[in-house]
């Protein structure tokens, strides 16, 4: 579990100061999938970038299973980005080796595993993210979009981390690739047993899988809550220039026509089903 308490982080140009996030205040539950969603500079990218320790905040702390990661004498900071695996947004930018095989192993090799474990470890990330053994020793390069971002992912899996955290990882993907990430992301989490933190700036995204919503606007966290307490305040996300589903949007006038919908459906999978089980269907001419 991860505790972020009072975490306040400012920048500095040319002698002037912002807030780039102000008095962060969340826990990271174990084992379910947290969304940190927000419009863009929000602060969403500046946060993550702290619970691994590559930014240090000017005040607050980051608690991993009750210890301080700034503690040295408790935990070293490999130690903590080992457990806290971080994928930047558009990950596959950072895809340099010769094949895939190698790219997801130079992590586990780094840390000084064998040979035996480092295969073992390729093979287990690649089959938890969806990727083919057939794509293993192909040029990442060789990719589409969406293998490519499996790759990168893997790379992080193969660290076996506690805790993933993924920078908008269906962004610039088409419909048919952000569903099939956002699918292998929950898979992830239910398989692995690992933490998940998915930061967003669409709620369709986020929707589809995420336990936990945290909604930041101007480097603060105005609401937390799941996703049915999340979507009820529809007032207080348009003024964050936020919006909730499409299909939320449909459901609800489904209820203001009298129709008992339930609050826990918000993919477009999970309604088509329920409205054919529920809704007679008019056949007539």
């Amino acid at each position: 579990m991860i505790e972020i308490k009072s975490l306040t982080h400012t920048y500095k140009n040319n002698g002037v100061r912002t807030d780039a996030i102000k008095d962060i205040n969340l826990t990271i539950p174990d084992g379910k999938i947290t969304a940190i969603i927000g419009h863009t500079g929000s602060g969403k990218s500046t946060l993550i970038q702290h619970l691994n320790g590559l930014l240090k905040p000017d005040s607050g702390d980051i608690l991993l299973d009750g210890i301080s990661i700034y503690d040295s004498k408790k935990i070293s900071m490999k130690e903590v980005r080992r457990k806290v695996g971080l994928v930047f947004q558009y990950p596959e930018y950072q895809l340099f080796e010769e094949t895939v095989y190698k790219d997801i192993a130079f992590a586990p090799k780094n840390y000084g595993c064998t040979k035996e474990e480092i295969d073992e470890r390729v093979h287990l990330a690649a089959k938890a993210v969806g990727l083919k053994e057939s794509n293993l020793q192909k040029s990442p390069f060789e990719l589409s979009g969406g293998q490519k971002r499996k790759a990168a992912i893997a790379g992080v899996l193969a660290m076996k981390p506690e805790v993933l955290v993924l920078d908008e990882p269906a962004a610039g993907l088409d419909p048919f690739g952000r569903e099939k990430i956002l699918y292998e992301i929950g898979k992830i989490c239910s398989e692995e047993a690992i933490s998940v933190v998915l930061v967003s700036h669409s709620m369709e995204e986020v929707a589809t899988c995420a336990h936990k919503i945290a909604v930041m606007h101007g480097g603060e966290i105005k609401m937390t809550g799941s996703p049915s307490e999340i979507f009820t305040k529809v007032k207080e996300l348009e003024q964050m220039r936020l919006d909730i589903p499409q299909i939320t949007k449909i459901l609800n006038e489904l209820r203001l026509k009298g129709i008992s919908v339930p609050e826990d459906i918000f993919s477009v999978k999970e309604a088509a089903n329920w409205i054919l089980k529920n809704i007679p269907v008019n056949k007539g001419n």
